[in-house]
């Protein structure tokens, strides 16, 4: 992979929703994958604050939870059955989990599906909030159940490709491949690295939007 120029701001707003794909991908589970490996979800990667400046916002899994527990994650999660759409959950899921409400957030669009070892099949959306983060942070309620923690860090030094490391490691019985960015702490790995990437990935420009919406899940 090649160096990439690091940006010293964020791009434009409206280039970084015309980086993205426009309206939300039928989910699509690849050949041979059976459906209980693929169980729908959506996360919601959150920006805040002046666009050229933007913060991403992140939280930490609460310890006790059964999967997932301590790692660096996205506000989101399964449907309910009264989401009317994968977008539905992930607005519902970030006001659940950090107390941020669906009405102040503008959605900019989608990534690509991830499909995770763990059996999910995750629909990223983008969405902006404009409040400074510092005023973001003081009006959340988090879920306490499972969010132990919730922080903001700049966007601009994840849109260098360089500090996305390939790893792999024996995961019952198969190799898994995935994503460790590094020099973060605690250590951002796994679906959230990789989505993380695929909107690296998009506001470089690397992505045809139009064919990657139908290219299937990438695997994480």
């Amino acid at each position: 992979m090649s160096q990439l120029p690091l940006p010293k701001s964020m791009p434009a707003l409206e280039i970084i929703t015309g980086s993205l794909i426009a309206d939300m991908p039928d989910m699509q589970i690849p050949e041979g994958v059976p459906q209980e490996a693929a169980r729908p979800a959506s996360v919601m990667m959150l920006l805040v604050g002046p666009i050229e400046a933007a913060e991403l916002v992140l939280t930490l899994r609460s310890e006790h939870l059964k999967s997932h527990a301590g790692q660096v994650s996205f506000p989101g999660g399964k449907p309910d059955a009264g989401d009317a759409s994968l977008l539905h959950t992930a607005l519902r899921e970030c006001e659940e989990e950090i107390g941020w409400p669906a009405k102040n957030i503008e959605v900019l669009g989608y990534l690509p599906q991830h499909l995770t070892g763990t059996g999910y099949l995750i629909q990223p959306v983008v969405g902006y909030s404009p409040e400074a983060p510092d005023t973001f942070l003081d009006q959340l309620h988090l879920q306490q159940a499972e969010v132990a923690s919730v922080w903001t860090e700049p966007v601009s030094p994840y849109l260098d490709e360089m500090r996305y490391l390939p790893q792999s490691r024996e995961w019952q019985g198969r190799t898994r491949h995935y994503h460790v960015i590094e020099n973060t702490k605690p250590v951002i790995w796994g679906a959230t690295a990789s989505i993380m990437l695929s909107f690296a990935r998009c506001l470089n420009g690397e992505y045809d939007k139009h064919k990657i919406r139908n290219d299937g899940p990438i695997l994480c």
